[in-house]
Order: structure tokens, then C-alpha cells, then sequence
């Protein structure tokens, strides 16, 4: 098998692994419109579905962010929400964007006066998209969930939502000997993502390389030992590693963490098969 050939599949390996461990809330954000909607109070989902898409998108962008949750402490910002607007008939597309964001801006204090309220923040970028203009605005006068039953009523609004608070997930550091050394593991974030998950011995995942030393501490127990594996390489069902590269590689897929030994994987537990 050729080289590139390897390559290729190792690559699509380790993408397909990323898929499947990405996150909770992650990957479930970009997959369900409907539920996303249900968060959105006086969005319905039909006519301003791609509105209601981009207002999702805010939430994840301007947030409150906190790493931890106080008990009784809110999961939204008060007296606080995100509104996507009706963009203004003055907009066009051949304007400079210093013009786009004056008329954002003249506009929003225009709608914030009529409505009693404050304008916080205004997102240009997002609103130079199209589909509306979003801000963050706020109410002295009425609590978060009064000033977006208020604003549904305004002809001129596609979309509410609360300021939502994200709760950070803290990174995770495992007692392995040689982390500190895994610029790689670092480089993807991958300690803040096992707070989340740390992988499962459910799912398998194949090296086509040299093969794989499969007495090695880090790895022997989550080498898959049902007869799956096989080295290409020879031709045979001899999957000793001949010169240490798939090794390397079955380690950062899967090295096992958190055991006071050498390295530790993309995914503490998982299954490698060696081809």
C-alpha cells in the first residue's frame, strides 16, 4: 500500500474521530433548528427560519460567559435580550460598510426610544450578513422575559431570545508523565473537551501504518484483541510495529489517559485495530 494511500486514510481517520467527539452542545447546536426555536421566545419556525438561524448564532457569540453556576444564581443575563430587527429599507448593497453601520446605528437608537429601552450592543459584522439587525438591549423598567413578550409585538422584530449565560467546561489534566510535552494534544483544545468527553471503548478505529506495538503500556488496554487486526505492510496477521510510526499514530489517537505512564490520546478510552 502506498504511502499517500496511508496518509489519506489516517487523515479521514482522525477526522471521523473529531466528529464523534465532539462536544454535547456542539454538534447538537447546528442540527436542530426547531428546538433552537423553542429558546426564542415569539420565534415560530416557518417565515423567519433563517432569521431565527442567525439569532442562534448571537447566542453562542454574545453570551455572558461564567465558569461556574452559583445556586440561585440565573442562567441569563437580567433585565437583558438579544433582538434581531427588520433591516432598514435605507440599506442597500453598494454602500461602504461605514455607511451600513451608521444607518445600524441610527436605526436601532430610532427603535430603542419608541420602546423605553437601552441599547448595549450592536453587532455590525453579523448584521452586514443580512437578514436583519441584532443587538443587545435592555430594560430598567421591565425584567428579561416582560421586554421579549413586549418586543414580539413590534412589527418590526424577527426574532428575541434571553442573554444566555454559558457555563465554560474547565480544562481537564491528566496525571500522564509526559503531558506536558503533547503540544499537539494542547493545540486542539483537547483538555477542555474532555471535561465533556473522554471517549468510549464502543467505538473502533483502524491504523493502516506499520502496525502497532500492542504491549505498550498506553495503549495495550485499548488495542482491540478479537482478530480484527492485521498489518498490511507485510501481508500478514502480524501486527508488530516495524518501525514505531503507527504507534506514534494509534497513541494520539488513543493512548490511554489518566494512568501515571507516558502519553495520553485524543481519546482515553477507544479501540485501535492495527492494519
Amino acid at each position: 500500500m502506498s504511502r499517500k494511500f496511508k496518509a489519506l486514510f489516517v487523515g479521514i481517520c482522525a477526522v471521523l474521530l473529531l466528529c464523534v467527539f465532539v462536544p454535547p452542545g456542539i454538534a447538537d447546536e447546528g442540527d436542530d433548528l426547531s428546538a433552537r426555536l423553542q429558546k426564542m421566545p415569539g420565534s415560530q419556525e416557518g417565515a423567519y427560519s433563517q432569521e431565527a438561524e442567525l439569532a442562534a448564532r448571537m447566542k453562542r457569540i454574545s453570551g455572558v460567559s461564567s465558569s461556574s453556576s452559583e445556586d440561585g444564581d440565573e442562567d441569563f443575563a437580567p433585565g437583558e435580550v438579544i433582538v434581531v430587527f427588520r433591516e432598514p429599507e435605507a440599506i442597500n448593497g453598494v454602500m461602504s460598510e461605514a455607511e451600513r453601520n451608521g444607518i445600524y446605528a441610527e436605526y436601532l437608537n430610532s427603535v430603542a426610544d419608541s420602546e423605553g429601552i437601552s441599547v448595549r450592543a450592536s453587532y455590525n459584522d453579523l448584521s452586514g450578513m443580512g437578514e436583519g439587525v441584532f443587538a443587545l438591549v435592555h430594560s430598567d423598567n421591565e425584567s428579561e422575559e416582560e421586554l421579549a413578550e413586549t418586543l414580539k409585538s413590534n412589527p418590526n422584530v424577527l426574532g428575541v431570545q434571553l442573554n444566555y449565560k454559558y457555563h465554560l467546561y474547565e480544562a481537564v489534566t491528566p496525571n500522564d508523565t509526559k503531558f506536558d510535552s503533547l503540544w499537539g494534544i494542547k493545540a486542539v483544545n483537547a483538555p477542555e473537551a474532555w471535561a465533556a468527553q473522554k471517549g468510549t471503548d464502543n467505538v473502533y478505529v483502524a491504523v493502516i501504518d506499520s502496525g502497532v506495538d500492542y504491549t505498550h503500556i498506553d495503549l495495550k488496554d485499548n488495542f482491540e484483541t478479537e482478530g480484527y487486526s492485521a498489518t498490511f505492510a507485510t501481508g500478514t496477521s502480524n501486527y508488530d510495529d516495524e518501525n514505531g510510526h503507527g504507534t506514534h499514530v494509534a497513541g494520539t489517537i488513543g493512548a490511554v489517559g489518566n494512568n501515571s505512564a507516558g502519553v495520553v490520546g485524543i481519546n482515553w478510552k477507544t479501540k485501535i485495530i492495527s492494519l
